[in-house]
């Protein structure tokens, strides 16, 4: 099982012998049948503690086909109540895949338990304020700890510093803003804030290995 973040980027070379289901959905279509929950609320389509994937076991193959089947004969939406019925379907499936994930031995979340709560808030901030705040000082201030010690939190719960999840999340949307056929290369840098376009393209190469511009190309 692979799983994509609401508005991620992706792109998929499938061999020809490949089998499975490609399934989508806004976040809009799950989170308007609920007054009080959100697809973000699975960390699996928020958090960067748990992995994109999930390795199922033999016995859960069956399971997870079941569900696909039943959605594919739920749809189309023909019917006033369909919507609410498939979102119920796909509200059990996602908890069923949490934990699933959850005991995953994998699961690096299991390791560093004591600061799951603190990078939460921390990717929470970052989803809100990475397009104008691209400092680890500036997330740590507003977390009322020191970039040190944040920074360590981020090592032991994630492998990566504090400024990587930052640019992570500065890339996603880059990436996602660039495949946009209409959308210009300056308004990306600007809106995205950095200094000007020269700027905003070196740092794009650096992670990238490809200019905006080629990048653009290539995936529209």
């Amino acid at each position: 099982m692979f799983f994509l973040h609401p508005g991620q980027t992706h792109n998929w070379e499938l061999s020809d012998d490949i089998e499975g289901y490609i399934f989508f959905h806004s976040r809009e279509f799950y989170d308007k049948q609920y007054s009080r929950k959100s697809v973000t609320d699975f960390h699996m389509f928020h958090s960067t503690q748990y992995p994109p994937y999930l390795q199922l076991a033999d016995s859960d193959i069956s399971s997870t086909l079941t569900f696909f089947k039943r959605l594919l004969h739920e749809a189309p939406l023909s019917s006033l109540n369909s919507a609410e019925k498939v979102t119920s379907l796909i509200d059990v499936f996602y908890l069923d895949m949490l934990n699933l994930m959850v005991l995953s031995k994998n699961n690096p979340a299991k390791k560093s338990s004591t600061y799951t709560r603190k990078i939460k808030q921390l990717e929470q901030l970052i989803d809100a304020h990475y397009k104008r705040h691209h400092l680890a000082k500036e997330y740590a201030q507003m977390l009322h700890v020191s970039p040190k010690h944040l920074n360590r939190m981020c090592d032991q719960t994630l492998g990566k510093t504090t400024t990587q999840l930052i640019h992570d999340r500065i890339l996603l949307e880059a990436k996602r803003m660039l495949v946009h056929p209409k959308t210009q290369l300056t308004q990306v840098s600007e809106e995205l804030g950095f200094k000007d376009y020269a700027y905003f393209s070196r740092w794009f190469k650096k992670k990238c290995e490809l200019t905006p511009s080629l990048f653009k190309q290539q995936y529209t």
